[in-house]
């Protein structure tokens, strides 16, 4: 992993030297809530904390090169309806020629109990 993060320090010192130190905040913010929800979720799930192997900077850093960083940035959960077909989430740019440039970043919340329990005590799908 660790050569993979090296191999995209090129595009990074790019977009800091082509967008500033926004790119530099978008990277930086981006890398370590990578690193933090990595971290939480494995501790949550009772997993083995690994975020010392680069998959998390990885991903961030990723991220951070897909958001364009002059733009407002919105989060928001997924609506119901488009549910099925995003399944963890999607970035949606705003219309070329609209006024307020404002993407919105859908984030699919995970369904942490697959299963619920009827009155019987039968556990049944969701």
């Amino acid at each position: 992993m660790r050569m993979v993060i090296i191999a995209m320090l090129p595009a990074f010192a790019g977009s800091v030297w082509f967008f500033g130190w926004r790119a530099l905040m978008l990277v930086g913010l981006s890398v370590a809530s990578a690193i933090v929800f990595d971290a939480l979720s494995q501790k949550l799930f009772g997993r083995k904390v690994t975020i010392t192997d680069g998959s998390a900077v990885i991903t961030g850093m990723l991220l951070a090169f897909n958001l364009p960083p002059g733009e407002a940035l919105t989060v928001v959960a997924t609506p119901d309806f488009a549910r099925p077909t995003v399944p963890y989430a999607t970035y949606l740019p705003p219309a070329a020629y609209e006024s307020g440039q404002a993407g919105q970043f859908w984030v699919t919340r995970p369904r942490l109990f697959l299963y619920q329990l009827d009155t019987a005590g039968a556990p049944q799908a969701r």
